[in-house]
């Protein structure tokens, strides 16, 4: 496949998957109090914060002609 038609689907997949742990960190946060589930919690913020990384990267790299998709393994809850 061409070069930007792999950067467009990893960025489509990229912002698929924020929006969607966003929305499960939202619920999680709204749905249960301070002290329940801390950990889970932390870990979807964790995973959350390297996809954000990860998009940024992708979008700086479309800018310089340069493709650079880091690794990330699939958020599971």
């Amino acid at each position: 496949m061409d070069e930007n038609i792999m950067r467009i689907l990893a960025e489509d997949k990229l912002k698929t998957c924020i929006d969607t742990l966003r929305d499960v960190l939202n619920e999680m946060c709204a749905t249960l109090d301070e002290h329940d589930m801390s950990i889970e919690k932390l870990i979807v913020s964790r995973k959350l914060d390297m996809l954000i990384v990860e998009y940024m990267v992708l979008k700086k790299n479309k800018s310089t002609d340069e493709i650079e998709v880091l690794t990330h393994m699939p958020f599971s809850i």
